[in-house]
């Protein structure tokens, strides 16, 4: 949970802050952004997002608000909007898009190369052009369906290929089978290794080419396990530079090169690096890393050793491949938004777990996995974690037969209190409570603690399956019982007799957490000094491993802060390193006035 909250968990002494955690305009506030789900004339939904260069004026333009908005050099979201631009966003734009139905406004969306996508139920996916064109979706047998479509494998290597998944076991179904299990006997041996080896990635060397936050993300997340990370971006920087919480939790304890990729000097600055690295991550759309010197088959040239992890929107090929992608819009593509609205509404504005976050997870496992490979086989290899597959894999949970129905998951009920009785929160006469209980066992625990004995010997909640058909009334006794007590007194109770509960926290846009002296001391938070922030502290180790700790490395880097150490590392001389870094790469003292 805490690695989940990177991106938002980050407390600086300057407030800098993509968010707006006070005042009326809560979420982005005056940020010149749009990533809401959007209700359009024939009464479905879809979800723009305005993060690309210039994409905010065009959807204005599109929009019929474009002369009352401003025309932005550079990037948009350094820019502020003003209180007409603001009025205009928050609350004009949302009537503007009932206008036309949605497939006319994707049409116009996607024409001007702003991001936006479909906003759908979980079921919808499996029907969607993409998810098929990757052959995502895999069907297995069911005993109560007959035959049900999920998601399969989401990453795709290139040598090491993942095995077709089969059903889900039945009890004790391989018992018999026990004697077979054995250690693969491809299984890593002890690294070749002159002195200790401190930290689990050591030696590793990551060249970082994305931008905005996923992959960077992944990398970081290496970063933290000893890997050295180097961030590479455009000379103006990474789009993402004025959202200081997202590019401080993508890329802290990374050096960074700021290099003009554009120019034959800037590509050779990154051929030598690549020639010496064993990864190179990037999320650029389809075609964009080879016009630029950085795809597969150009780098593995230069270093046949090479892991390559490819993390793009939707895939290198496939009808929606060439699409911008952008959190949250992939995780309404997915459902989420309606998995999180509860049983008969209309979709909720966001949902945790996106595909920014899980493209980070799975883009730093797929590496860890091609590394892993390497080293067992010499083999190295292209490696592929689309953003969508990471969305796909969240909602993993969904299935459909072959006709497309629904096969029931867990659903939030109406209220958005929980999946079931006995697995939700509850209001008490302060505030709330929140159980987790399950199996019958831990409901006559539920039931001593609570003071209310009959819940346990009435036959309308006997079993498990009791408790679900009479799942309301089981709901309303247990309302009234909390309602009488404090959340202080029932948390007591439950947590007295090993019934799982929790005080859910009402506020957690800046949790205590961060000031919590045992979260400092024990390295899951993490205090420091940043140039240009200040005194910072944000989320810290998140992975904790005995002999081979990770480290807190700093904070993000500033805009070419580590240029000329970079480049006199892969040998340029003095002067060609001050004739380069007039020319193509950013000069470390313009760091701070240029970021």
């Amino acid at each position: 949970m805490l690695a989940i909250s990177s991106m938002n968990w980050w407390w600086n002494e300057k407030d800098i802050s993509y968010l707006a955690r006070s005042g009326n305009q809560k979420g982005f506030g005056n940020k010149r952004l749009i990533t809401d789900p959007f209700v359009c004339a024939d009464g479905k939904w879809l979800i723009p997002h305005t993060g690309g260069p210039g994409s905010y004026k065009k959807l204005m333009d599109l929009l019929g608000f474009g002369e009352q908005t401003r025309t932005v050099d550079g990037p948009e979201m350094a820019v502020p909007l003003d209180d007409v631009e603001l009025d205009i966003a928050r609350n004009k734009v949302p009537e503007a898009f009932k206008a036309r139905p949605r497939d006319e406004w994707l049409e116009l969306l996607h024409a001007a190369d702003i991001a936006a996508l479909p906003l759908n139920r979980p079921e919808d996916i499996f029907e969607d052009d993409q998810v098929n064109f990757a052959q995502v979706p895999i069907d297995l047998p069911d005993d109560e369906h007959g035959t049900i479509r999920q998601i399969g494998p989401v990453i795709r290597l290139e040598k090491s290929t993942p095995a077709t998944p089969f059903r889900a076991p039945k009890v004790g179904e391989h018992t018999a089978r026990v004697g077979e299990i054995a250690r693969s006997a491809q299984w890593a041996p002890a690294p070749d290794r002159d002195g200790r080896v401190e930290a689990p990635l050591q030696g590793v060397k990551i060249l970082d080419f994305s931008s905005y936050f996923a992959t960077g993300f992944g990398a970081r997340l290496l970063s933290d396990l000893g890997a050295d990370v180097v961030k590479i971006e455009p000379l103006v920087g990474d789009q993402m530079r004025p959202l200081g919480d997202l590019f401080e939790g993508a890329n802290r304890g990374k050096r960074g090169l700021a290099v003009d990729m554009r120019t034959a000097e800037g590509q050779e600055i990154a051929h030598r690096l690549v020639a010496e690295a064993d990864v190179v991550m990037h999320n650029f759309r389809p075609g964009k890393a080879e016009k630029i010197g950085l795809g597969y088959e150009q780098l593995r040239a230069l270093n046949p050793d090479l892991v390559y992890a490819y993390l793009p929107g939707f895939g290198s090929d496939g009808p929606k491949s060439r699409l911008k992608s952008f959190a949250p819009l992939v995780s309404g593509m997915v459902g989420l938004n309606f998995e999180g609205a509860g049983r008969g509404n209309g979709p909720i504005r966001r949902v945790m777990g996106n595909e920014d976050l899980y493209n980070g997870f799975l883009g730093a496992v797929t590496v860890l996995l091609a590394l892993h490979h390497r080293h067992n086989t010499g083999e190295p290899q292209y490696v592929e974690s689309p953003q969508l597959h990471s969305s796909l894999f969240v909602v993993s949970e969904h299935s459909v037969t072959l006709d497309g129905t629904a096969v029931p998951a867990h659903e939030l009920d109406a209220d958005q209190m929980g999946w079931s009785p006995l697995y939700r929160l509850y209001r008490t006469a302060d505030g709330w409570i929140t159980i987790a209980v399950i199996g019958d066992a831990a409901f006559g625990r539920l039931a001593e603690a609570l003071g209310t004995p009959d819940l346990a010997t009435d036959p309308r909640f006997a079993t498990t399956a009791d408790r679900e058909i009479n799942a309301e009334a089981l709901a309303e006794a247990l309302s009234q019982t909390f309602a009488e007590l404090s959340s202080a007194d029932a948390f007591a109770r439950l947590d007295g007799n090993r019934v799982p509960a929790e005080i859910p926290i009402d506020s957690p846009i800046m949790p205590e957490l961060l000031w919590e002296e045992w979260a400092l001391d024990s390295g899951r938070v993490v205090e420091h000094h940043h140039a240009e922030y200040g005194w910072c502290r944000e989320v810290g180790m998140v992975m904790h491993l005995s002999d081979t700790p990770g480290r807190f490395k700093g904070g993000s880097p500033l805009l070419g802060e580590h240029s000329a150490q970079i480049l006199a590392e892969l040998g340029y001389a003095a002067d060609e390193i001050d004739a380069l870094m007039a020319s193509v790469c950013s000069r470390p003292d313009l760091a701070m006035k240029e970021s």
